[in-house]
């Protein structure tokens, strides 16, 4: 198959979050660990916040799986003198971000 021919499965602009949650239950159907995928946008935020080169960084995560990724951006930041992580105290965080959080160590 050839990029033209993969034209039609490319997505261009921003993706809605039923859209999302589409596309990351297709690559879980595929195979794709879902703990893998949120490691992977975890890095990618640390490695954009990196790029920066901050004075001074604030992760806010919510509980869901967006939040997961924020706690893997945190792991991957925690190396910075000047780090802020906000994250739920609950036990009502989706089974991936627990177990983000659960890797998390205190900061």
């Amino acid at each position: 198959m050839t990029t033209n021919d993969m034209r039609e499965f490319l997505e261009t602009g921003v993706i809605d979050a039923g859209r999302m949650k589409a596309v990351e239950g297709n690559a879980v159907a595929l195979g794709q660990p879902s703990l893998l995928m949120m490691e992977s946008a975890g890095r990618a935020v640390a490695d954009a916040v990196l790029a920066r080169d901050p004075a001074h960084v604030l992760i806010l995560c919510g509980r869901g799986n967006n939040g997961g990724d924020g706690m893997v951006a945190a792991r991957y930041l925690q190396h910075l003198d000047l780090i802020d992580v906000v994250y739920p105290d609950c036990g009502s965080t989706t089974a991936s971000a627990a177990a983000q959080l659960a890797l998390l160590p205190p900061l």
